[in-house]
């Protein structure tokens, strides 16, 4: 983890407790071979995980997000980032109906949009945690040689740290038309750094709080009518954008159409 600390786990064995994983000779066997007297233990709990996503997500004015809606295994990191992207949906959208811009039937395609989401990282956590944890001893030989012929290919090692999601299913909000629309539509923007008058920011502070276009010569125009050129000095955002003219961005960064 961070600085000097180190985390491990440790499948319990059927009827043993935390007490009993962490009496003197049991660490010095989980731990091994760090010798447990050269460490402070500063927290050993017992925990849990948890594949589960509730049925439904709205009942009239009472509406589901984050480990209320799904609880996910750690094994992708993805958990807490799938409730911000619940609430980051959800509060446009809330916003929109009591702004009377749109009717409260906006409210129904919250959940249409993000359980098929939240379930297909779910099941993905739950494949790299049998992969992870999975065959026993040999397992664990079995996976120190994969991953060390593995994270040496240059694209293998970026999925492992691009934290890309999947990508919205079409619907009502999210079209996808055309080669550059099925590859973009429903997918989160990127964050590069760009540059707009000479000031170095993040695209998302471009991009104002609503509804934005994003056209293929960077320029931005923006809900409130307000257009901005931005600069792009390491090419990823002309290369994400690849064939398409412009882009639609929703308030949550989700794109929601593409021009081709």
């Amino acid at each position: 983890m961070t600085g000097d600390r180190y985390r491990w786990e440790s499948r319990l064995a059927p009827g043993e407790t935390v007490a009993e994983a962490t009496a003197p000779d049991r660490l010095a066997e989980l731990l091994t071979p760090v010798d447990p007297a050269a460490v402070e233990i500063v927290r050993a709990v017992e925990y849990t995980f948890r594949a589960q996503v509730a049925d439904r997500w709205r009942s009239g004015r009472v509406l589901l997000a984050g480990d209320a809606a799904h609880l996910s295994p750690p094994f992708v990191g993805q958990g807490l980032g799938l409730g911000l992207r619940d609430v980051h949906q959800l509060a446009w959208k809330l916003a929109a109906v009591l702004a009377g811009e749109a009717g409260d039937d906006l409210l129904d395609t919250y959940q249409a949009e993000r359980e098929p989401h939240a379930r297909a990282l779910i099941r993905l956590a739950q494949l790299l945690g049998g992969l992870m944890t999975g065959g026993g001893r040999g397992g664990d030989v079995l996976r120190r040689g994969v991953l060390a012929a593995v994270r040496r290919i240059p694209a293998v090692a970026r999925l492992a740290t691009d934290s890309r999601t999947p990508p919205l299913r079409r619907g009502p909000l999210v079209e996808r038309r055309g080669r550059a629309g099925r590859r973009l539509a429903g997918a989160l923007v990127p964050q590069p750094e760009v540059l707009v008058d000479g000031r170095r920011c993040r695209l998302d502070d471009v991009l104002g709080s609503g509804y934005a276009d994003l056209t293929a010569d960077l320029l931005v125009r923006r809900a409130d009518g307000t257009q901005l050129r931005v600069e792009d000095p390491s090419g990823g955002l002309r290369n994400w954008l690849g064939g398409a003219s412009s882009v639609r961005i929703r308030p949550d960064r989700i794109v929601g159409s593409v021009m081709p």
